[in-house]
């Protein structure tokens, strides 16, 4: 995993943002991706920050990593801008997807990478041999045995300690040892009411930062002087921590059904992002009420990325219960933190959060 995957993941799980105090995400000048990327051709007039998730749905298809298209110097440097066999190849194949879904399925991204690669760097052309049959996942149930998706995410809230409790806490500053694959991290998480974050991420002596105002997401890589857009969805709702004001994020919550994860009964809640380009489930555990596992969906521009977080290792910082593990699963590999200290209420100021200049 490249350290810009790693921070898609990683450094959206980082922004806490409107958790604390419930702000709604606002619009931010969208940058074209040919301004801020060199040699940009398939997605010229896409807005710079969501050319990276669409990298991470095309390596996450084909079971490949960036190598696989883009070349690096003899020092190991990437040159994303040089053009390669395999990087024109993804360019007609991006061309030949789009035409696919124009003509037959009104424009929809219906058919994307996935859907004949399948984790594949060539797509299958045969039928898999002697597979199982598919077992049904069980649908949504109604009536008096399971309780109404609103009665779950009360339960959670007071499962948590209360919104009370939560709107006390104005700010977290979090440390945790990092694992990704087999990479290890240190990051640090410094969040403030009413949506600002800040993402310190340390490969050894390589520092890469992700921040957010509350208005505008950017990023800066060590070694590069240049400050980047970032998608402030994918910031924002990946982070395991907007579960402290579920009712801040999600604009509905729907069909409920019950199933199984590791063995434990859950309830399986469908909500309703405020971000257009976001789907997701909680999965709320049946006796505590705690919220274990959010399954995300996140559209590109090339097809939805799948994801989960898995919570658990529940610990009562300043009376709200936080999860100090998370495992984040991605279809690049396995992703975990483990927080070593969660410290409310710190003195951060709000210059702490803004872009940097360049």
């Amino acid at each position: 995993m490249t350290i810009r995957t790693a921070f898609f993941h990683a450094g959206s799980l980082a922004l806490f943002t409107a958790a604390l105090a419930g702000a709604a995400p606002r619009a931010q000048t969208d940058t074209p991706a040919e301004k801020q990327y060199k040699n940009i051709k398939v997605f010229t007039g896409s807005p710079a920050k969501e050319i990276l998730p669409a990298m991470n749905a095309m390596t996450a298809a084909l079971g490949v990593k960036c190598t696989f298209c883009h070349a690096q110097d003899d020092k190991g440097q990437w040159q994303f801008e040089k053009d390669t066999e395999k990087k024109d190849t993804a360019r007609e194949m991006v061309t030949m997807m789009r035409k696919i879904n124009s003509d037959n399925f009104q424009g929809n991204m219906t058919v994307t990478c996935a859907t004949c690669h399948q984790g594949h760097s060539s797509p299958n052309r045969f039928a898999p041999l002697g597979q199982p049959p598919a077992s049904e996942r069980p649908t949504a149930t109604t009536g008096s045995a399971i309780p109404t998706a609103d009665s779950l995410v009360d339960k959670y809230m007071q499962a948590i300690g209360g919104p009370v409790a939560v709107a006390k806490i104005q700010t977290l500053d979090m440390k945790a040892d990092a694992q990704f694959d087999t990479t290890p991290a240190k990051v640090e998480i410094i969040s403030k009411a009413p949506g600002k974050v800040l993402n310190t991420m340390m490969f050894g002596p390589a520092t890469y930062v992700r921040g957010y105002d509350g208005a505008v997401a950017w990023g800066k890589d060590a070694g590069n002087p240049a400050v980047a857009d970032e998608s402030a969805s994918e910031i924002a709702f990946y982070s395991p921590y907007s579960y402290l004001s579920p009712r801040s994020f999600y604009t509905s919550f729907q069909r409920v059904r019950k199933d199984t994860l590791d063995g434990k009964d859950v309830y399986v809640v469908g909500a309703q992002s405020k971000f257009d380009n976001l789907r997701q489930r909680l999965y709320f555990d049946v006796n505590t009420g705690l919220l274990v596992r959010v399954w995300t969906a996140t559209n590109t521009l090339v097809g939805a990325v799948p994801g989960t977080e898995d919570y658990s290792d529940y610990r009562d910082v300043n009376g709200v219960k936080i999860p100090f593990k998370v495992v984040d699963t991605t279809g690049e590999g396995v992703n975990t933190f483990t927080f070593t200290t969660v410290t409310p209420n710190a003195d951060v100021p709000d210059s702490k959060f803004a872009r940097p200049k360049g």
